[in-house]
């Protein structure tokens, strides 16, 4: 009987601690602003970066959104010295395709960042060290790069 009236307590507890947190399913309380970094124009960055984030002030964490293939083009000819099974994969899909979703979790206080590159070999993806050096770049560099760009974050 203790068990059960700590439980039911436990209950009525949860319950209304989570009465006031707002509904995943609905847009968050935040406005959200987007930004984009080409790795070809910054120093450092080995990755493009696609970032949602709430133009509101304040410490938010990070979240990573990682896309999948984009699909294959076997460019090379059956005479090549490489492989024949070798397919060159055209790289990360662009998380702008997925620019709803991520909008509406940066609207609930996270800053999504979604690195993607064209023309990967898909072995160069799939153990993610990569991640790392990009991780890094965010952590050194995103802050001041969005409020360079005119957000409040």
């Amino acid at each position: 009987m203790k068990h059960t009236l700590e439980s039911f307590l436990f209950l009525v507890i949860a319950t209304s601690a989570a009465s006031g947190l707002e509904n995943p399913y609905e847009a968050g309380s935040f406005e959200v602003g987007d930004a984009s970094y080409g790795s070809l124009l910054v120093p450092g960055l080995d990755h493009n970066l696609e970032i949602w984030a709430p133009n509101a002030e304040g410490n938010f964490p990070v979240a990573y959104f990682l896309t999948g293939f984009a699909g294959k083009l076997n460019c090379l000819s059956m005479t090549s010295p490489l492989s024949r099974d070798s397919d060159f994969l055209l790289g990360l899909v662009e998380p702008k395709a997925q620019s709803i979703l991520l909008e509406h979790i940066a609207s609930h206080g996270f800053v999504v960042v979604s690195p993607w590159v064209r023309f990967a070999w898909p072995s160069s993806q799939y153990d993610a060290k990569w991640l790392i050096d990009v991780d890094k770049w965010v952590q050194d560099n995103i802050e001041q790069k969005l409020h360079n760009d005119g957000s409040s974050y």
